[in-house]
């Protein structure tokens, strides 16, 4: 009877699977589906109201990720709160690698400092330089956002994070 529910829930989600990655999708999936005590609903049933997308929209735009201290076999570790800005950095670098449209453009100005001053920052050619002053009219915040969104792009296609990097330098 619970799978049928399950189908229910992924039967609603189908016309959504091009707005979200699979694996928020999956997330969602896998906290919602959880059995009731009696084993006859499943938690999104108990719910006072459910409109599919505005849930899963929510939960995409929040990172939900379930409570539980246990996710298909890996012991997850709660999330330390940071100590300096490296930390900071790598928190929001994570973030960014999961769901990078969540982040305003002008945002990513923020840590131009900090990168330029750890030399975190992608090596940029003379050429990209003025490519990047030429699109943005000199204007200096989105010149060293766009600085930043490159360097961002090259580590989300990898597992390192900023303190790595720093590691590896010592």
């Amino acid at each position: 009877m619970l799978e049928n529910n399950t189908e229910r829930l992924k039967a609603k989600i189908d016309p959504l699977r091009l707005k979200f990655p699979q694996a928020v999708i999956t997330e969602f999936i896998d906290y919602w589906t959880e059995p009731n005590k009696s084993g006859t609903k499943q938690r999104w049933e108990l719910e006072k109201t459910w409109d599919t997308e505005r849930r899963l929209t929510r939960w995409a735009n929040n990172n939900f990720t379930p409570k539980r201290t246990e996710i298909k076999g890996f012991q997850t570790q709660p999330q330390k709160e940071p100590t300096n800005e490296i930390e900071r950095l790598d928190q929001f670098l994570m973030a960014y690698k999961k769901h990078p449209t969540n982040f305003q453009f002008i945002d990513l100005a923020k840590w131009y400092d900090l990168m330029k001053e750890n030399k975190l920052l992608k090596p940029f050619t003379k050429a990209e330089v003025l490519e990047i002053q030429e699109v943005y009219k000199n204007d200096n915040l989105k010149c060293r956002a766009a600085c930043v969104y490159e360097t961002f792009k090259g580590y989300a296609k990898t597992d390192l994070i900023f303190s790595d990097i720093l590691k590896i330098r010592k």
